[in-house]
């Protein structure tokens, strides 16, 4: 069975408004939260020389940096366009050891690009797949050890959540 989850089904086109970013701008706006193959249109040449990595799962997280990078500009809106179909025994709706450690690495690798040095938002939320990885079962430490400073605490833009995240990784970590 699978269940549509359609809100509109009207088309929108680029205006103005909508965003027009480079590649570092995208990451540094945390792009990779919605780091997805389906929701994006691509030049094909963007595709020449990359690949899908075979039996992975969260190949997304892992290719699509990589094809966005080449890209002189990537263009946004802000209102998502696709229908998004759910399937039961998706990957995404599937939480087990082997789905939560290839979506930690994922996002370890993507903690690896030069752009992420200090990407603290990215590194939180990589802690956070290992937190639910190891309480699935999963044994590995998986995401390295990183310094975060306490101005990180103090940023905009963070949630009550986001803090907390922050204030237990201090804690635990004895960072």
């Amino acid at each position: 069975p699978i269940q549509k989850n359609c809100i509109d089904r009207k088309p929108v086109k680029w205006t103005p408004n909508s965003k027009t970013l480079s590649f570092e701008e995208w990451m540094k706006d945390n792009g990779f939260n919605h780091c997805y193959a389906v929701n994006k249109v691509y030049r094909l040449s963007l595709w020449n020389d990359v690949k899908f990595p075979i039996g992975l799962n969260f190949e997304d997280i892992r290719t699509i940096p990589q094809v966005l990078q080449k890209a002189n500009k990537i263009k946004g809106c802000q209102k998502g366009t696709y229908y998004y179909c759910e399937r039961a025994g998706s990957i995404s709706n599937t939480m087990n050891t082997e789905n939560l450690k290839d979506f930690t690495t994922a996002l370890v690798e993507l903690l690896s690009h030069p752009l992420n040095t200090h990407n603290h938002t990215l590194y939180i939320r990589a802690l956070n797949a290992q937190t639910t990885y190891q309480r699935y079962g999963g044994k590995s430490q998986l995401v390295p050890r990183r310094h975060i400073p306490w101005s990180y605490f103090l940023e905009d833009g963070l949630n009550t959540r986001e803090r907390i995240k922050f204030l237990w990784y201090k804690i635990t970590r004895h960072a």
